[in-house]
Formats: C-alpha cells, sequence, structure tokens
C-alpha cells in the first residue's frame, strides 16, 4: 500500500473515531433501553398460534408452548405496545397453557373486541364449550361469525358447524356446506405448506364430511402428514383412525402406540384417550392403576374430561376404594369447564345424595347445564324433574319440552313419557 497523506490521515483517525463512539452509544442505548421490537418478536415466536393467519412467526402448538418464557416475553411486549391486540391473543395463549383461566379468557376477550380474528375465534370456543364463561351457543355463533367474516378459515369452519348442528342458529345445511368451503381453500393451502394445524383441520373436514365429499383415506392421509412432523394433535387424530377402522384396518396397537406419542408431549386428549384404552383393556391388559395415572396427568392440566374421568373411576371404585366424596369433586371441577356428562353425574350424586348433601333443586341445576349442551341424559333428566316436581315446579309443558329434545335423539324412555303425556293431553 502507498503512504497516504499525514492530514488525510488524520481525518479518517477522526471519523473512525466518531463511529466507534456512535457505535458504543447505540450499543449502550439497545442494552440499557427496552427494545420494542425484539420483545414482540419473543411474543412472537414463543406463544403465536399456527391458527392465526395473522402471526408473525411460524407459531407454536399450544401443549408445546412454554408458558414461563412465553408469559415473560408476552408481558413486557405488551407494557411497550398495548393496544396491540395481537400480543394480546397471544399472552392468552400463554396464560391457558399456564393454567390461569380467568386471565386467559379476559385477555382472549380484550383481544377479540378490538377485532382481532383469531381471539375472536377462541372466543366463541370459549363460550360453545362453556370454558371460564357461561355456555352460550348464541355469543359462540356472534364471535365465529365476527372471525369468519374477516376471513378467519377456522372461524368459518366453527360457523359451518354451528349451522350443521343448529346451534345457535337454525340448523341450515346449505349454510354449513358454504361456510365450510369458504374455509377449506385458505386451510388446503396452509396444509401443502406444512401448517400441522391446517393439515388435522382438512383431517377433520374430510372426516366429517363437511364440505367435502367424506373421504376417511385422505382423513388418515392428512393426520398422517401432521403426525409425522410430530405434531401431538396430528398423532392423537391418527390414534383415533386406528383405533376405529376409519381410512384404515382397526389396530388397537397402532392407535395405543400413536396415543402413547401424543400423551408423553402433554397432549391431555392423548392422555385420556390412553387411560380410557387401559380401562377398558384395548390394545393392551386391562389396567386400572395405569388408567388413574394418565386420567390424572390430563386432570392436573385442568382438563374436564380428564377430570371426569378420574370422578368416574372413584364412582364405580376402579383402581382406587369407590369414594362418592372424591367423585363429587372430580365432577365438579370437570362440570365448571363445562364437561356435560361431569354435569349429569354430579346431578345424579345431588338427586342421590351420594358424596354430597341431597339437593334435588342442584340436581335440577347440573341437569339443565347440561341439557342445553344438547346431553340427551340431561335433557331427559330435567323432563323426569319437571315431570315429576323433583327440585323444580312441577310443569307439565316443560317436561314435555324437554322430553322431546331426547326423544329426537332416540332416547326411548323420552319417547314413551312424551307419547303417554302428549296422550294425556288430547284427553
Amino acid at each position: 500500500m502507498q503512504p497516504r497523506d499525514t492530514k488525510a490521515l488524520l481525518l479518517v483517525g477522526v471519523f473512525c473515531a466518531v463511529v466507534l463512539v456512535f457505535w458504543a452509544l447505540l450499543h449502550q442505548w439497545t442494552t440499557s433501553s427496552p427494545n420494542t421490537n425484539g420483545r414482540s418478536a419473543d411474543c412472537d415466536t414463543l406463544a403465536a398460534s399456527k391458527q392465526d393467519p395473522d402471526r408473525t412467526s411460524d407459531g407454536v402448538a399450544l401443549e408445546k408452548l412454554d408458558p414461563a418464557r412465553a408469559l415473560d416475553a408476552c408481558r413486557q411486549a405488551i407494557a411497550r405496545s398495548p393496544n396491540d391486540p395481537r400480543l394480546r391473543y397471544q399472552l392468552a395463549r400463554a396464560y391457558e397453557k399456564n393454567a390461569n383461566f380467568e386471565q386467559a379468557a379476559s385477555e382472549y376477550r380484550k383481544a377479540a373486541e378490538a377485532g382481532y380474528g383469531a381471539a375472536q375465534n377462541h372466543l366463541g370456543d370459549l363460550y360453545f364449550k362453556g370454558r371460564d364463561v357461561p355456555q352460550d351457543d348464541t355469543a359462540a355463533v356472534a364471535w365465529y361469525r365476527k372471525a369468519a367474516l374477516q376471513g378467519n378459515a377456522y372461524a368459518e369452519y366453527n360457523l359451518g358447524a354451528m349451522y350443521q348442528l343448529g346451534r345457535g342458529v337454525g340448523k341450515d345445511p346449505a349454510q354449513a356446506v358454504a361456510w365450510y368451503r369458504k374455509a377449506i381453500t385458505w386451510l388446503r393451502k396452509e396444509a401443502d405448506k406444512g401448517n400441522t394445524e391446517a393439515q388435522n383441520a382438512l383431517g377433520m373436514m374430510y372426516g366429517g364430511g363437511q364440505g367435502v365429499k367424506t373421504d376417511p383415506a385422505e382423513a388418515l392421509a392428512w393426520y398422517r402428514k401432521a403426525a409425522l412432523q410430530d405434531d401431538a394433535s396430528g398423532q392423537y387424530n391418527l390414534g383415533v383412525m386406528y383405533q376405529q377402522g376409519q381410512g384404515v384396518e382397526n389396530d388397537p396397537a397402532q392407535a395405543m402406540a400413536w396415543y402413547r406419542k401424543a400423551a408423553l408431549q402433554g397432549f391431555a386428549p392423548a392422555q385420556n384417550a390412553l387411560g380410557s384404552m387401559y380401562a377398558h383393556g384395548l390394545g393392551v391388559s386391562l389396567d386400572y392403576a395405569q388408567a388413574m395415572a394418565w386420567y390424572r396427568k390430563a386432570a392436573e392440566q385442568d382438563d374436564a374430561y380428564g377430570q371426569y374421568s378420574l370422578g368416574l373411576m372413584y364412582a364405580h371404585g376402579r383402581g382406587v376404594p369407590q369414594d362418592y366424596t372424591q367423585a363429587a369433586a372430580w365432577y365438579r371441577k370437570a362440570a365448571q369447564r363445562g364437561e356435560s356428562q361431569a354435569q349429569v353425574n354430579l346431578g345424579t350424586l345431588y338427586l342421590l345424595g351420594h358424596g354430597v348433601g341431597k339437593d334435588p333443586a342442584l340436581a335440577a341445576s347440573w341437569y339443565r347445564k347440561a341439557a342445553v349442551q344438547g346431553d340427551v341424559y340431561a335433557q331427559s333428566s330435567l323432563g323426569i324433574m319437571y315431570d315429576k316436581g323433583r327440585g323444580v315446579q312441577k310443569d307439565t309443558a316443560q317436561a314435555i319440552a324437554w322430553y322431546r329434545k331426547a326423544a329426537e335423539q332416540g332416547n326411548a324412555y323420552a319417547k314413551d313419557r312424551l307419547r303417554v303425556l302428549e296422550d294425556t293431553g288430547r284427553r
């Protein structure tokens, strides 16, 4: 290199010194002051949902979400951007995984009321299931519709299901198909990109003939794609297909294998399924102790079906001494989270006075909660309560109304009583 002019070298030296000072100051600012973008990115990385079309990262399944890290990142992000509904939705997911369900519901609502589609769809789910909000099909439909009108495919699917079932809206097969078809276009694109949530959703649509021709083999193929990516929902769904022999030959051993993969990831539905296989000796030797162990794992995650299943084991003395007090305690936990079978069983315990003080009025109240969710046994039981005047004022019109709902679902006792009461009314 040729020597440069001394003055020029001095100028270069001064410039470099200024640059070094600038970078030192910049480093100080960025390390001593909160980095809003960084913390938002952390919240997105740790807590975004694959079901959220507006996510800014790949997303993480709820069972794989690290609640401690996600809560810290999302709280800090929201402290800097309190009006960002995406961050609130993700904070809600972190609260949900951490079993802070009331806080989760509150954050979902804030994000939903701010117009965030994924949060609106999830709030619809909470109302549909009666989880941490009163069970309300009409409210569920309203929130699904808000999200669906923004093009949220999962909400479009859910709205289609409500029209198919006639819950919160009049039963309308044409509307159901229309909404299912809106959903499938986006879901297929996402599924082809490897989105496991979309792959599972397509599996459900092909399995149930929702907006597409029923095709168990196609459903199986989509579930397998998700399962082979180590997705717990896909593994669980694949287990169901093997257990039920849909799209593949019935194979309880294969069902067990896939359930176990998902259960070991902490996926509560798979833990319940594994418990059920042990409880009934399907694919394995009957083992109530193992059934209890898997049900308890799900229950300890505050999973309503796991809590209900534990209650059932205590009520029947399977794997543990019969204990109606424990049964009532577990049924109550599940019932309060909207599990209709637990509501029915808790109602029956109050009716009989097993494990709780005898209280027909409370029995009727729990039957009602399950009946409005469409539980046929609860509808028939509530009909009996009105028919006999147990826990409620005797009311033949109400008895007929509830018997009719149960009869429409094929309940034999409700059909017989409905016929008797209607014949008596004509005389």
